[in-house]
């Protein structure tokens, strides 16, 4: 007889996705892989990204599996329908969906499932949204949610939302906040936080922002209160561009605040770190996000942090950070130099986030799903233990 939970996992974020949430898969598989009786099946498409890739990697209890003879079907028909035979085949007890998604024929296959819902923006805050992503993203919410034996939710309000916009008995969501990658709990090296500044040529002070440059993430808040705020002080923000990034360098090159921003795109993750430590704050005026995992980083890196409110930006900053309302610039302003070096309460602040972030940890996440998939297999009546 043995103990070990087969489990699958969706791998394409993985081994594809470079931002915050292929970021989390890859962390999650690290964690996961290192948890005592358990063996992971990687299930991806294709390859991927070879960089992203060998960040997860293989061992005695964690192997990558793309399509075996349904290469024919198309990868879109493999990750829906031929991925299911192929797990059966492989003997999986449970497969984690990390991207929102689940294959359809888990349950006749027996196979339970758990899957990540990271946000319903797409139904609570369609304007970011075009008409048939709406229509396209609400047909898999619903699919999903009627699949899944368990959903996992990031934060307590994106729980909420998922279960009064799905009509769902709350006990079947649970809320496990993504853990962070470890490089933001342990201090960089002092050469690569050298050589990123030089490489960069960033400024000697700065406050960072990591995130998407668009209108949902309304980086313009933070331009404009740095107006207001020391001569000194620049706004280091690092995130892919949109249309939207255009109108923020029109407004930066009108008010003359060129030689204060700095925008960074396609930054690898290993320079990240760095970034944080040489931070002298951390800003993230999001109109709404569901976790905000750039806030776990930082609050992990020792940043104090000034968000807006709403959502759960505030479960990943915890009590100790500020927040204002989204486009309220004067206060935004204020917040980010209460927090600056020398302010008073900076380093209580620091310190209190630090405490906050250990829930952020890659160790403790794994623990949570690990007792999750082995109470979905004795819940069952499909024990771990079985052969």
């Amino acid at each position: 007889m043995s103990e070990t939970m087969k489990i699958g996992l969706d791998a394409n974020g993985i081994v594809g996705n470079a931002t915050e949430l292929g970021s989390f898969g890859r962390t999650l598989a690290t964690a996961l892989a290192a948890t005592a009786d358990m063996e992971l099946l990687l299930y991806a498409a294709d390859a991927g990204q070879e960089d992203l890739r060998k960040q997860v990697a293989e061992s005695d209890t964690l192997h990558y599996h793309y399509p075996q003879g349904s290469q024919l079907l198309g990868k879109a028909r493999w990750q829906t329908k031929g991925i299911v035979k192929q797990m059966a085949d492989d003997g999986i007890q449970l497969y984690h969906g990390l991207m929102g998604q689940l294959p359809e024929g888990l349950a006749k296959a027996g196979i339970r499932s758990v899957v990540n819902i990271h946000d319903v923006d797409f139904i609570s805050h369609p304007e970011f949204y075009t008409a048939t992503e709406v229509k396209t993203l609400t047909k898999v919410f619903q699919q999903t949610v009627a699949e899944a034996d368990s959903i996992v939710a990031p934060s307590e309000c994106t729980r909420s939302a998922i279960c009064s916009l799905a009509d769902i008995d709350p006990a079947r969501v649970e809320v496990i906040p993504p853990c962070c990658d470890p490089r933001f709990s342990t201090e960089p090296n002092m050469r690569m936080v050298w050589y990123v500044r030089e490489k960069y040529e960033l400024p000697d002070r700065y406050v960072l922002s990591v995130g998407t440059i668009d209108e949902r993430h309304n980086i313009m808040q933070a331009v404009k209160a740095l107006q207001t705020l020391p001569d000194d002080l620049s706004l280091l923000v690092v995130g892919s561009i949109t249309d939207y990034t255009d109108s923020v360098w029109d407004y930066v090159d009108h008010h003359g605040l060129h030689d204060r921003v700095v925008m960074l795109h396609h930054t690898p993750g290993e320079h990240l770190p760095a970034m944080y430590r040489m931070a002298e704050a951390f800003v993230y005026p999001a109109r709404h996000d569901a976790f905000a995992l750039p806030v776990a980083e930082a609050v992990s890196m020792g940043l104090p942090v000034v968000a807006c409110t709403g959502a759960g930006t505030e479960e990943a900053g915890g009590p100790h950070s500020l927040y204002v309302r989204p486009d309220d610039d004067s206060a935004m302003a204020n917040a980010i130099a209460e927090v600056l070096t020398g302010a008073q309460g900076r380093q209580k602040r620091i310190e209190s986030g630090l405490t906050y972030a250990s829930r952020f940890k890659s160790s403790e996440t794994a623990r949570h799903y690990a007792a999750l998939y082995r109470r979905l297999l004795e819940e069952s009546g499909k024990s771990p233990t079985d052969e």
